[in-house]
């Protein structure tokens, strides 16, 4: 499993191999941040475009640092793409600095979309959603909720009297667990 640092250590080097030896106009790189909470990106780039250049942020999925190493120089190469300077999203100026890239270093994938054993990869790599589910006790439904909601938080405590199922009810056997 790579580190943060690692993960900044690899990014520096890849800022400087794509400037110096791939010939890009790569934008000034201020910070780089794993995030603990992504779990629908492997990773992005937000940046401020200047009269001199982008300004770039960088971010990645802490599960990203679980998978392979190719796996995340890909990612990282990706999101640098981005921080060219004159390029949009994945327009054709990032595809043309995705292209120069693997010109240079033909074993990257960089494409749009991570491949499928990427998706895969990472989407095991991911912890398990905390699920809630409320069961009506009067009828049998249940209501299922990803996040601690106020009526989640009402069935927990067993304090339900303001909250009814459409059977009527205001009593709900609450179960948590993960998936």
């Amino acid at each position: 499993m790579m580190t943060e640092i690692e993960l900044l250590d690899l990014v520096s080097e890849w800022e400087d191999t794509l400037r110096y030896y791939v010939g890009l106009d790569v934008g000034e790189i201020l910070s780089v941040e794993v995030s603990p909470h992504a779990r629908q990106w492997l990773g992005r780039c937000r940046y401020i475009e200047t009269d001199s250049g982008k300004l770039c942020h960088l971010q990645f999925a802490k599960a990203l640092l679980s998978l392979p190493k190719t796996y995340i120089v890909n990612t990282v190469v990706h999101e640098m793409c981005h921080a060219v300077n004159g390029t949009r999203g994945h327009d054709q100026a990032w595809k043309r600095a995705c292209q120069d890239v693997m010109d240079f270093y033909p074993e990257l994938h960089l494409d749009i979309y991570a491949t499928r054993e990427e998706a895969k990869a990472f989407r095991k790599a991911l912890p398990p959603h905390v699920v809630y589910r409320a069961t009506c006790q009067g009828c049998g439904h249940v209501y299922t909720a990803y996040k601690k909601t106020r009526f989640v938080k009402a069935c927990l405590a067993g304090d339900t009297q303001h909250y009814h199922c459409a059977c009527g009810s205001d009593k709900f056997d609450i179960e948590v667990g993960r998936e």
